[in-house]
């Protein structure tokens, strides 16, 4: 390879920043019969929060141990530590190649300590609702909840995390 070759790969690598990607899950809790596993990917400066609802095998509305959890309603609101930056929104139930998930794509504000709250609403909030006669009825689906996080961005898109 020749030396302007190579000088442009540097160049491009150091000015021009670098396509990687990372994965961080930042948590993990069984709570109401679910397990809630939350996370945040990069993938050259897009980034993308996700929630992961399972039954487990304490379910006790009639899903199947492992059985993703649907129609749940979950917002979420990010927001840069130390500055005035903040966003929100509404997960969105996707399928990925790791099976079913509620997700959402966001831009965040470079380098530095952000802050992630999500509330999640049962499935009755998303129009799922449940037999409740005595002979094949379920329990009552579990109140609003709300979880909190917090990850670092690096300099170099790395990611860090910790459950709040």
């Amino acid at each position: 390879m020749n030396r302007f070759i190579r000088a442009g790969i540097l160049c491009s690598l150091l000015f021009c920043g670098v396509a990687s990607s990372a994965s961080l899950e930042l948590g993990s809790k069984d709570s109401f019969g679910m397990h809630l596993v939350n996370g945040v990917e990069s993938e050259g400066g897009t980034f993308v929060l996700w929630s992961r609802l399972n039954a487990n095998a304490m379910n006790p509305n009639g899903f199947i141990t492992n059985d993703f959890i649907p129609y749940c309603v979950i917002g979420y609101k990010l927001q840069k530590l130390g500055s005035d930056w903040h966003t929100s929104g509404r997960a969105v139930m996707r399928l990925t190649q790791t099976g079913p998930e509620y997700g959402m794509q966001v831009g965040l504000d470079g380098p530095g300590v952000y802050r992630w709250s999500i509330h999640y609403l049962p499935p009755s909030a998303g129009g799922f609702y449940r037999h409740t006669d005595h002979a094949t009825g379920v329990e009552p689906w579990w109140p609003a909840f709300k979880l909190d996080y917090r990850f670092t961005v690096t300099r170099q898109g790395q990611l860090e995390g910790t459950h709040s």
